[in-house]
């Protein structure tokens, strides 16, 4: 497989943009980004069972060289 982004130096961070809940249902927006590059964006469906909760999904989008380096 190919090296791993913290193996290569970079450093990877992800930002939860968005968090909805409803009851026992939730579904979160995580943005994934290396040396300030948006690569992924990850939306995961969580379920709550017994009191905890649980990723039951997940799906993703892929940026393909199209994303800037974010500014501070």
């Amino acid at each position: 497989g190919r090296p791993r982004p913290l193996a290569l130096g970079q450093e990877v961070s992800f930002d939860c943009e968005v968090l909805d809940i409803t009851g026992k249902t939730a579904v979160g927006k995580v943005e994934v980004r290396q040396s300030g590059r948006l690569v992924c964006t990850d939306y995961v469906l969580f379920s709550r069972v017994a009191r905890e909760w649980r990723v039951v999904g997940k799906t993703f989008h892929q940026h393909l060289g199209a994303a800037k380096p974010r500014r501070e």
